[in-house]
């Protein structure tokens, strides 16, 4: 059986791939790969899905990890303010995104006191 690039078992896979990345410390190569998943899981699954959501999350992290600041707190921002309609305050991956901005805005706010 063959799924197709846009069926939402080959997204979830394609998210894993960008996990491994990550944890490899192959932030650049994750990026890409969220990147791309997110655009997919945006059209098939919609924006405020929490597949898409969690994914939104992820590319945010492979930002912060390439001191790419900005757009972490960008991307957060956004995936918190979703998180927070869709799943709730207290739901785990809402929380999650909490302590990820929080994080975020830690550094950049110890880069302007430099």
């Amino acid at each position: 059986m063959k799924l197709g690039e846009n069926d939402p078992s080959t997204l979830d896979t394609m998210g894993n791939l960008a996990t491994t990345y990550s944890h490899q410390g192959k932030y650049s190569d994750a990026e890409v790969l969220y990147k791309q998943c997110l655009d997919k899981q945006k059209v098939v699954l919609g924006e405020n899905h929490p597949d898409t959501l969690h994914t939104m999350d992820h590319l945010a992290i492979s930002y912060y990890h390439q001191g790419k600041y900005r757009d972490a707190e960008v991307l957060c921002k956004q995936c918190l303010d979703k998180q927070k309609v869709v799943l709730g305050e207290s739901h785990p991956d809402t929380v999650t995104s909490m302590n990820d901005l929080a994080r975020v805005i830690s550094i950049l706010q110890s880069e302007t006191q430099k």
